[in-house]
C-alpha cells in the first residue's frame, strides 16, 4: 500500500486556500494563494500572477466560456510551463488566466483538472488534501 502525504491547508472565512507555484522554468516561481474549488472543472489565475510567471498573455492556446456566479464569462486558455502543488510539478499545465477584482482575497481557484490528476482527496473537516 502506497503511503500518502497529508497536506495543510489555509482557512479564511470557513474557505480553504492553498499555495501553488507557477514558473515558466527559467525564472523564480510565482507563489499563487488559490481557493480550493471542486466546483471549478478548470483551474483559474489571475492574469497578473501568469504574467509575473513569464507567461505571454497575448498568445492564449483557447478561449472558454466558463459558468460563474455572476454568468457566462469567456477567459483564455493558457499553457503555463510549470505549475507546482501538493509535492507534484506539472509541465505544460492548462489553466484559465482571469482577471479578478482587486477586492476578492485570491489569487485563482484550484480546479478539478489538477485535484483529479493528482488523485486529491480534500478533508474539508480537517483542513487537508492527501
Amino acid at each position: 500500500m502506497s503511503r500518502r502525504t497529508l497536506y495543510p491547508l489555509e482557512v479564511r472565512n470557513g474557505l480553504l486556500f492553498l499555495r501553488v507555484a507557477v514558473g515558466d522554468g527559467v525564472r523564480q516561481p510565482v507563489i499563487a494563494r488559490l481557493l480550493v474549488d471542486t466546483g471549478s472543472s478548470f483551474t483559474v489565475l489571475s492574469t497578473q500572477v501568469l504574467e509575473d510567471a513569464g507567461c505571454n498573455l497575448q498568445s492564449p492556446q483557447s478561449y472558454i466560456s466558463i459558468t460563474a456566479a455572476s454568468g457566462i464569462v469567456r477567459g483564455k486558455m493558457f499553457e503555463i510551463p510549470q505549475f507546482s502543488a501538493l509535492g507534484q510539478t506539472i509541465e505544460k499545465f492548462r489553466a484559465v488566466g482571469f482577471n479578478l477584482p482587486k477586492s476578492v482575497d485570491t489569487d485563482g481557484l484550484l480546479g478539478m483538472n489538477f485535484l483529479r490528476n493528482c488523485g486529491a482527496i480534500v478533508d474539508t473537516g480537517n483542513a487537508c488534501i492527501t
